[in-house]
């Protein structure tokens, strides 16, 4: 399904192309920019890995997945798919810096956990997920 409407100064064709739903997979702003929804190849390619490393970024092949699967969740749109992931690679480098300091304020000088009940439960914070942790233990103390 196309609608369209001519933009009332520029006269550009405001045409967009709907799903089966109602939004659109692309539309041109009032800027003449064609915006449009991720596409369902998105991938890493070349200068992601470089800009990544020239910048000390994340490894964008870690992070493409949970990208793009948000963008396809809100339906964003975008004129350039490539510089919303370089974005994406930036915020994730401050997100990761976070977490770490985030991690150090939970341990003491000493290494030792702030939160011993946490550990019991979860396991060391810089630990694999579920190891050294005895479920069974934990499940007759809190009997």
């Amino acid at each position: 399904m196309t609608s369209s409407a001519l933009h009332p100064e520029s006269g550009i064709n405001n045409s967009v192309e709907r799903d089966s739903g109602n939004t659109p997979h692309a539309r041109v702003d009032y800027g003449g920019v064609v915006r449009t929804l991720i596409p369902d190849d998105f991938a890493v390619i070349e200068q992601h890995v470089q800009f990544a490393g020239m910048h000390r970024l994340p490894d964008p092949h870690e992070h493409v997945l949970k990208f793009v699967t948000h963008q396809q969740s809100t339906k964003k749109q975008s004129a350039d798919w490539n510089a919303e992931f370089r974005k994406w690679l930036v915020t994730e480098r401050g997100y990761e810096k976070a977490r770490k300091v985030n991690h150090e304020a939970h341990q003491s000088t000493h290494g030792q956990s702030l939160d011993p009940l946490a550990d019991a439960l979860f396991g060391p914070l810089d630990a694999e997920p579920g190891a050294g942790v005895d479920y069974q233990a934990v499940g007759e103390d809190a009997g």
